[in-house]
């Protein structure tokens, strides 16, 4: 099997006629995992980057 991009790969394995739901609940998962990662990372910047556009 090709490597593809998870969303794409995703896609592609939800589209199935008979889908494993706890597999494809994984699968979202795991390609919302690093996004969700990045942002506890870095939400002391993100709130205050929307505080300071939101007080001008």
């Amino acid at each position: 099997m090709r490597s593809q991009h998870p969303p794409l790969a995703q896609y592609v394995f939800e589209s199935q006629p008979t889908t494993d739901y706890t597999t494809a609940f994984a699968s979202s998962l795991m390609t919302m995992a690093p996004l969700l990662l990045v942002y506890l990372f870095a939400q002391r910047w993100v709130i205050s980057g929307v505080m300071r556009g939101s007080i001008r």
